[in-house]
């Protein structure tokens, strides 16, 4: 499509901003991604606490969560949570989605967070907000939004 990509202030050891530099087109117009993380210091797998102060913030307007897939009951409830959480009020505006393309691709490492925002990109339509909820050992979490543009038509008069 011609759009060009942010690369500036990717750390090297920065998975998730990697993502958002390969996602991002120079043009703020385009779609717009915002990342937090954190460690909370657990040995395995963060806790459930960690990952929905995290996704808190991030939640209005979202229409479709992108899970962790760590197939963990605690943490898959926190998921479930926060996607009930992200529920439109009034329930008059379509549910909020909750998904995991990691259930089907398998824990993917440092590439989760991109292989998370390509999915949402190509699910969401105009206008729409995803969420990618990412964590691994030890104790690390992060959630990415990616933001939709509204697309207006452009006008052509038709002539005749």
């Amino acid at each position: 499509s011609g759009d060009h990509l942010k690369f500036r202030g990717v750390r090297q050891a920065d998975p998730e901003g990697a993502a958002a530099a390969l996602l991002t087109p120079a043009d703020p117009s385009k779609s717009r991604i915002t990342v937090r993380e954190s460690a909370d210091g657990a040995r395995g797998h963060p806790s459930p606490e960690t990952l929905a102060r995290l996704a808190r913030p991030l939640l209005d307007g979202v229409q479709l969560i992108e899970g962790a897939g760590l197939a963990a009951p605690d943490f898959d409830r926190a998921e479930q949570a926060i996607a009930t959480a992200a529920q439109p009020q009034p329930t008059t505006q379509p549910a909020t989605q909750w998904r995991c393309t990691l259930a089907h691709t398998g824990q993917i490492g440092a590439a989760t967070a991109l292989v998370q925002l390509a999915a949402l990109k190509h699910s969401l339509g105009a206008g729409a907000s995803g969420l990618a909820l990412s964590a691994a050992a030890p104790g690390l979490v992060a959630v990415a939004r990616l933001d939709q543009p509204v697309v207006l038509p452009s006008f052509v008069p038709a002539f005749g």
